[in-house]
């Protein structure tokens, strides 16, 4: 069990979290209620056996498939947080706040656990180091939905993996100055958000609910996109996403084709990232001046019954909208014939060979850096 004394980690945050906080950047206590309440709606219900131990070997067994099942997320998302679980680890192990992951990842986490999270968090995608010095200029920070993806990372893993639940995190009335709940769900993780968001939009950043894709940023992308450095088809070397001052140069002419179908059909059909990267060449009917597709499943109709979707060509002056050119400048240029539309892309700036499609997170990525 870790210390109980405030660590020196988190007397340098509490520090960093008060100065951040002065005048009218002061946090209101509706945006940290709201905060939470927001953080405790992502959250599948759990019912009251879900928390409740059991002593038989063979229920044991079983409760651990159902409460497996019913987790509420897709394998691949599972993954994802179990990775960033990972990755906190390493950063308190790194910088010498615990000793052992089972501090913070257990089921009575210790009273700095909030402010251990927020620290993790900082060290990623805040402008101010842990130290409280401006983190320069060329080293790249994450965006504020990375924040966020990281926040939910934590309480996923609090509820799922320790049964914590939706808690907030508060006081024991039964053993005095033993905190109890989820620590992902606390007043000190809701503080810290709510005060980098409002540093992210300060600095320029779009708030993640203000960054609908429009007609407009379609036409941007496309005009971008159709240079002639970026168009053209050439081997193409991946950069670090921390060199920021090539961030502009994100990807190949295969990659920018791709990206441009795959929001040019997600605008017109109104359909999520993830839905578009499902479809296969059997969805589609491709013609040189329609398109015909046949969706078998979507988040809004899980049982079937979709419509087809017909898109036309369109005219010239609006060709940053039109399907067909989208889908056949990347059809062509891939040379996908079956399988996956949008199939991952490798070395070379060619797709894998194997069906396998492309991350929906990487695609929201470069929309990002875009």
């Amino acid at each position: 069990m870790a210390n109980e004394q405030p660590s020196v980690l988190a007397r340098n945050f509490k520090a960093l979290n008060i100065e951040f906080q002065n005048g009218d950047d002061r946090i209101t206590a509706e945006e940290i209620e709201e905060d939470i309440e927001g953080e405790q709606g992502t959250i599948p219900d759990l019912v009251a056996d879900d928390l409740e131990p059991s002593t038989q070997e063979f229920m044991k067994k079983w409760k651990q498939t159902v409460f497996g099942a019913s987790r509420g997320v897709t394998d691949k998302t599972e993954s994802e947080y179990q990775r960033a679980k990972a990755q906190c680890a390493t950063f308190l192990v790194d910088s010498g706040v615990i000793k052992n992951p089972s501090e913070l990842f257990c089921g009575s986490p210790p009273a700095d656990a909030p402010f251990w999270i927020c620290s993790w968090i900082m060290s990623k995608c805040d402008e101010i180091t842990l130290d409280g010095k401006p983190r320069p200029q060329k080293e790249f920070q994450d965006s504020y939905a990375q924040a966020q993806k990281m926040r939910a990372a934590m309480t996923h893993v609090f509820t799922r993996d320790y049964n914590l639940g939706s808690v907030q995190w508060h006081e024991s009335e039964l053993v005095p100055g033993r905190m109890v709940g989820n620590p992902s769900i606390s007043s000190e993780v809701a503080n810290y958000m709510s005060g980098l968001r409002r540093r992210k939009v300060k600095a320029g950043e779009t708030p993640t609910s203000a960054r609908a894709i429009t007609s407009d940023i379609l036409e941007d992308l496309y005009d971008h996109n159709h240079l002639p450095n970026n168009w053209v088809m050439h081997p193409y070397t991946p950069l670090s996403r921390r060199d920021a001052a090539r961030l502009h140069e994100w990807g190949g002419g295969l990659t920018r084709r791709a990206l441009q179908a795959i929001y040019t059909i997600a605008f017109l059909c109104l359909l999520r990232v993830d839905e578009v990267l499902k479809i296969t060449m059997a969805h589609i009917e491709l013609s040189e001046n329609h398109v015909t597709l046949t969706l078998p499943y979507r988040k809004t109709h899980q049982y079937g019954e979709i419509k087809p979707f017909h898109l036309y060509r369109l005219d010239e002056q609006d060709a940053h909208l039109c399907p067909v050119r989208a889908l056949s400048d990347w059809i062509e240029a891939s040379g996908i014939t079956d399988g996956y539309v949008f199939r991952k892309i490798g070395s070379g700036e060619r797709p894998v060979e194997s069906n396998t499609p492309m991350v929906d997170n990487s695609i929201l990525l470069l929309g990002e850096i875009y």
